[in-house]
């Protein structure tokens, strides 16, 4: 089944299938986002907004209209990223949207323990993927230049293993844990420094 996530009948298209189903949903992976780079006041508003629609009321209303169908046991991946960690210039609005999620999967994680529902935060790093490729801008330094570049086949399985163990959060490789504690332990003015690069 595909579904334009950007768009509102979307919603109210897989409201109506869950409710004829009454799906037993074990497992539900929060996957849909977009990702533009740019200097926040040159790029397009319809592009700034369309990754707000999509990362923000995409996750949002997707895991709202699942947890009906959700037991004890069941597990909600989000898909979050490093960005979340601290503001990055010209990925500003991208890395606002993850921001909202990492705070989404925190609170809803607290309100769903009592009903033994789990919700982790995956922390994505740089991938090779179609989507990366709207991060692109050749007025920027590339990202994908000095980046290590996470391994996608490990992520999917070390992450749902973290899911399944309970956790809060997963964040591949040694580079990305690391950024996350200078994010933790440093003034976000400082960190935005050396993510504008």
């Amino acid at each position: 089944m595909g579904l334009d996530l950007s768009k509102d009948e979307s919603y109210e298209i897989f409201g109506k299938i869950l409710m004829e189903t009454k799906p037993d949903i074990k497992l539900l992976i929060s996957n849909a986002g977009v990702v533009k780079r740019g200097n926040f006041d040159e790029a397009g508003l319809k592009g700034q907004l369309d990754m707000c629609d999509l990362n923000v009321k995409g996750a949002t209303a997707v895991t709202h209209l699942c947890l009906p169908y959700m037991k004890k046991g069941s597990i909600i991946m989000e898909t979050c990223s490093v960005s979340a960690f601290a503001p990055n210039p010209h990925l500003n609005v991208y890395s606002a949207t993850k921001a909202y999620l990492k705070s989404f999967c925190i609170g809803l994680r607290q309100e769903l323990k009592s009903r033994g529902i789990n919700v982790c935060a995956v922390h994505l790093g740089w991938m090779n993927t179609e989507m990366n490729a709207g991060a692109r801008n050749t007025r920027h330094t590339d990202v994908s230049n000095f980046l290590p570049e996470v391994n996608v086949k490990k992520l999917a399985s070390r992450s749902l293993a973290a899911a399944r163990k309970g956790r809060a959060s997963y964040t591949q490789g040694a580079f990305y844990k690391f950024y996350h504690l200078l994010a933790k332990n440093l003034p976000h003015t400082l960190v935005v420094k050396f993510s504008a690069m």
